[in-house]
């Protein structure tokens, strides 16, 4: 009989605790957590609470920066529960009717600065994926006016860009903020006898 009663007692508290659960359900409460590596998400990084068939915009900033030379690009969202699976934008509006969770994808990129007092570098100074390949460049000879020409003579450079060079291209894969300086001669036309001299 004891054993009954114990059963009984049980199985009550237990169809108390399910009403209980649905019954707050029933108000709308539902948890968005949110995950982050950067920036400062609204909602911010967490559990966040909301009222059942709430409208909920989520955001960050794009870019975000870091340390110098370098900032964090956010690539999309991936989500579950009441947020869409994935998207590519910095920014999402949802009606949460469950419990749900999204987070924030981002890369890096870091600043690649070039430097010339002649001609266009290609590419030039910007912000480059980490990881991407790069092939810089320059032209030369380039024209300086009547009788004055710039000859590329090399470069040289810090971070993934190696440290000098005599040509006028060079390869790199860019995993940290670099730089490199483009450096230069001039060169005069001597009209008699159809000769040139330099001056470095």
């Amino acid at each position: 009989m004891r054993k009954r009663i114990v059963v009984t007692s049980l199985l009550i508290l237990f169809i108390f605790s399910a009403l209980m659960y649905f019954a707050t359900r029933a108000q709308g409460t539902w948890t968005l957590t949110v995950s982050s590596d950067y920036d400062n998400p609204n909602p911010p990084v967490g559990p966040n609470t909301y009222n059942d068939n709430d409208s909920v915009t989520c955001s960050v900033t794009s870019p975000t920066p870091g340390p110098l030379g370098i900032q964090y690009v956010c690539t999309g969202w991936s989500g579950s529960g009441s947020v869409p699976p994935s998207g590519t934008d910095s920014s999402v509006t949802f009606t949460i009717t469950m419990d749900s969770s999204i987070t924030w994808n981002w890369k890096t990129q870091y600043y690649l600065t070039v430097t010339s007092p002649y001609d266009s570098p290609s590419p030039a100074s910007g912000w480059y994926d980490s990881g991407s390949g790069i092939t810089e460049s320059v032209t030369s000879p380039v024209s300086g006016g009547s009788g004055t020409q710039y000859v590329c003579t090399g470069w040289t450079g810090t971070g993934d860009v190696p440290p000098s060079g005599i040509v006028t291209s060079v390869d790199f894969t860019i995993t940290q903020p670099s730089s490199m300086t483009w450096n230069w001669k001039t060169q005069y036309l001597l009209i008699k006898g159809r000769r040139s001299q330099e001056k470095k």
